[in-house]
């Protein structure tokens, strides 16, 4: 008897666990990972109800489902699920609990760790766009006056995919898909009647920026299955089989490993090649082969002009001004009148950059990135050199905003000592940060001096020191929390 309530009593205290475990959204909501399907969730228990509503306007509605899931969960009040293309990348809870922060965390892990803070009435890990604003976030926490707590969680890099601001990313104007129609042609063998089954690998190319080889790859696959003879095979399933069978998923796929692919997959035809940058440009290289057979039963090589997404004119920014500024989407140096030192400091275990903007006289804008070994102890600090208390700045757009220097910074750039003019106590910068990234250029007004900066080209200048906006925006939080 004893040994039957011990027994009970180690699977209750596992059950518990297991259910206090908190959540990690960049992995999924509880036992069903991103990228999880309806079936996965029917087997974990979810009894599912679909929903025909639509609660999102921004998302590409026609491959995505809503499902209302019944709680597992005493507390928990209500569930949606979405799926995009039949995997799971949105979840909605609405629970019952107090909005404490310690509660919270309880539920959804400690804050300063996953990078969540306080963003007004909400919890938020956020990560900007180059205008400073809210852009995608993996978890937004929304404590409710009536004593619920209603949770958004979702996968980064599929929602952003969905995401308006890069609607012409997904959705496609079009214009690349018609260019690729000849193209698609002459690699869809005529077949009579049958349907074939096209694998489409991934081709390999010289694009720096990763979105674009998708975004290329996307518009062939449309193409392709636009002709109205095929059907594809979904390319997870291909990275899957390519992973799988260790062969090489860096797209130096030979007809050889072509025809493996095509037997494991099912696939008739296996399609695969190369994408080179030639400016206004790009060259595919195009050739499938039959798995049948293992032969080269057709070929492309074809010269297509690049669209706007790719040419970067747009390059997904809200706005004009930022793209002109410091989006460098299209993966070239944008040029710039910035300029980076960089030093290590093995003792401290961190790298500083220090990227300077002279003006006409000894003023000059400084951001000061310090990336520490480890993560979370990153710092980022930004500034003028003027020795103000209270100046005017003026943007792009002709408004101007008074700024008042509140701290001050101490810093050596080859060997000489300079002070920082910082706006925030924590010193994080990251309104000066903004106003050096979303203009062309600045003009500053202090103690009837006014000087001029051409900022344009800063998110470039740290691209190309391999610096990301979103480890930016990691340090500040670091010192924001």
């Amino acid at each position: 008897m004893k040994k039957t309530i011990l027994i009970v009593g180690l699977l209750l205290a596992a059950g518990a666990a297991l259910f206090c475990q908190p959540i990690d959204s960049k992995k999924g909501y509880l036992n069903l990972p991103w990228g999880s399907t309806v079936k996965d969730a029917e087997k974990a228990g979810y009894v599912l109800m679909q929903d025909t509503n639509g609660l999102m306007d921004n998302l590409w509605l026609d491959k995505t489902e809503l499902y209302l899931a019944v709680p597992k969960e005493k507390d928990v009040l209500a569930v949606l699920l979405c799926y995009y293309k039949g995997k799971l990348f949105f979840v909605n809870e609405k629970i019952r609990m107090q909005s404490a922060q310690s509660k919270l965390e309880a539920r959804y892990g400690n804050f300063k760790k996953s990078g969540i803070y306080k963003n007004e009435d909400k919890y938020v890990d956020w990560v900007v766009n180059n205008e400073g604003k809210l852009k995608f976030y993996s978890i937004m926490i929304c404590p409710k006056s009536d004593g619920t707590v209603s949770t958004t969680m979702q996968d980064w890099d599929v929602f952003r995919m969905l995401n308006k601001d890069i609607q012409q990313y997904v959705a496609m104007s079009g214009s690349l898909v018609d260019s690729f129609k000849l193209v698609a042609n002459k690699l869809v063998p005529a077949g009579g009647n049958k349907v074939s089954t096209y694998a489409i690998l991934k081709f390999s190319s010289d694009f720096k920026n990763v979105q674009y080889d998708e975004y290329i790859a996307d518009a062939l696959t449309e193409a392709i299955f636009n002709t109205g003879s095929v059907k594809i095979i979904e390319r997870g399933n291909l990275e899957k089989i390519i992973k799988e069978q260790k062969l090489q998923a860096s797209g130096l796929i030979d007809e050889r490993t072509a025809k493996a692919v095509g037997k494991i997959s099912g696939a008739d035809y296996v399609c695969f090649g190369s994408v080179k940058d030639v400016g206004q440009k790009f060259a595919i290289s195009a050739r499938v082969v039959d798995v049948e057979t293992g032969e080269i039963c057709a070929m492309s090589r074809d010269t297509i002009e690049k669209d706007e997404y790719l040419l970067g004119s747009s390059g997904g920014a809200s706005n004009s001004n930022s793209s002109a500024s410091s989006n460098s989407a299209s993966g070239k140096p944008v040029k710039t009148a910035w300029t980076v030192t960089k030093n290590r400091n093995d003792f401290d275990g961190y790298t500083e950059f220090i990227f300077t903007l002279l003006g006409a006289d000894d003023r000059r804008c400084v951001v000061i990135y310090q990336r520490n070994d480890d993560k979370y102890k990153s710092k980022l600090i930004s500034g003028i050199i003027a020795r103000f208390d209270e100046a005017d700045v003026k943007v792009d757009n002709g408004s101007v905003t008074t700024i008042k220097s509140v701290s001050n910074y101490y810093y050596k750039e080859n060997g000489k000592e300079y002070r920082l003019d910082i706006e925030d106590e924590k010193r994080s910068g990251r309104n000066w940060l903004k106003l050096f990234m979303n203009n062309n250029h600045i003009v500053f007004r202090a103690r009837d001096i006014v000087t001029h900066f051409e900022t344009a080209g800063l998110l470039s200048k740290m691209e190309s020191e391999g610096i990301t906006w979103s480890e930016l925006d990691r340090a500040m939080k670091n010192q924001e929390f």
